[in-house]
């Protein structure tokens, strides 16, 4: 009789639950959870802070005017000056600009031909802050004041054909001041000097006058010809001699100057 062969039991292999339950996947699922989480928050802050920016920036505009306040009074300075007023100087040859609520004195010492141009703030009681002053000296005593003075951003000189001129920014104000007020002035300072130009003494132009030797022809000039008489001179004895649309000297041509000249020339 035969016996029944055994078979062997073999139970399921029985998963580990330390290594694949809760107790390791849990943390990896955290992990992965918060990575996301902050990289949602942190991209919206991102672009909350740009728009933020960008809605910021577009509430000020260039053509604001920064206004300072220094003690009772308020600075207010433009940015460009474009629309100051205007110092010609036609004996030294050259121009600048300075704020519209400015004004200046002119200083002449005649023993050394220097001439000095204060321009200052208008205040009633207190004096201005700042002051810029524009020295002219000639030539030789302005290059040595050059080799013995200690230039700077605010004490510049410039040499023209027989003069040197100074650019100066000063303050007898004796407290000290703020460094936003100082800023104002030295703003103040270097538009003034991009204003800064040469210019010509305008030539000045003689009257238009009736010349020749019988007066017809209209220069501003005199000139010389030859003295035979024709009757259609006799025409510009009421006519009108002035300069024309093109800047040169001329009869004003009016329909009685041309019914005269037609008239002579054809009883010529």
């Amino acid at each position: 009789m035969e016996s029944e062969a055994q078979v062997p039991n073999i139970e399921p292999p029985q998963e580990n639950v330390d290594e694949i339950g809760v107790g390791s996947f849990l943390p990896k699922l955290i992990n992965s959870r918060t990575i996301g989480i902050f990289m949602i928050v942190g991209g919206g802050a991102l672009v909350f802070s740009i728009l933020y920016n960008f809605w910021i920036s577009n509430q000020v505009t260039l053509s604001e005017v920064p206004i300072i306040d220094a003690g009772q009074e308020k600075i207010v300075t433009e940015k460009t000056a474009a629309d100051w007023n205007v110092y010609e100087n036609f004996d030294d040859n050259f121009k600048i600009n300075y704020p519209v609520d400015w004004d200046y004195w002119l200083k002449d010492v005649d023993d050394m031909d220097t001439t000095t141009i204060s321009f200052f703030e208008k205040t009633e009681d207190e004096p201005s802050l700042y002051k810029v002053e524009i020295t002219v000296h000639p030539l030789e005593e302005g290059l040595r004041a050059m080799r013995t003075d200690t230039l700077s951003e605010t004490n510049i000189y410039t040499i023209k054909p027989n003069k040197v001129i100074q650019f100066k920014l000063i303050t007898e104000y004796e407290e000290d001041l703020t460094l936003e007020i100082e800023q104002v002035y030295y703003e103040i300072f270097g538009e003034m000097l991009g204003s800064f130009t040469t210019i010509s003494m305008p030539v000045k132009k003689t009257e238009c006058r009736p010349t020749g030797c019988s007066g017809q022809l209209c220069a501003d000039t005199e000139v010389n010809t030859t003295c035979e008489y024709l009757e259609i001179y006799g025409c510009y004895k009421t006519a009108v001699c002035e300069r024309q649309k093109n800047d040169e000297c001329g009869w004003t041509v009016t329909p009685e100057l041309k019914a005269c000249l037609r008239q002579k020339a054809g009883a010529e």
